[in-house]
């Protein structure tokens, strides 16, 4: 029996490479994107956070989650959704904290490896 010694990804761009129909570029440009755009993102949703601008952060959430998706993050699928609603029913709690810094500590390791994995 074989065994695969590959380190398992954090992301998983199948779904890029779908709708990219073979254009490197896209794929280049939606990594790139993801690297750059994510720590704003991130940054902001804590901020918003620790000011109790809760509105603001699920907004922030929310425009972060169709990259969450596209990058294969399935477990942070819970995180950002529980954040964007919390955000909606402008609710804050314990737990709340956990999924930010879970998000943090998830994209902060997809970015490490995206940079590793193509170069950036």
């Amino acid at each position: 029996m074989e065994t695969n010694n590959k380190p398992q990804k954090s992301y998983d761009i199948s779904q890029i490479l779908s709708v990219s129909r073979g254009d490197n570029g896209f794929v280049q440009t939606m990594i790139k994107m993801f690297v750059v755009q994510t720590p704003l993102y991130i940054n902001k949703i804590d901020d918003y956070h620790q000011n109790g601008n809760l509105a603001e952060m699920g907004e922030e959430a929310h425009k972060l989650k169709p990259s969450i998706y596209a990058m294969g993050m399935h477990d942070m699928k819970k995180a950002v959704i529980e954040i964007v609603s919390a955000g909606r029913k402008n609710e804050d709690s314990a737990e709340l904290s956990v999924y930010i810094q879970q998000l943090k500590t998830a994209s902060e390791k997809v970015i490490a490896e995206l940079k590793t994995d193509f170069s950036l």
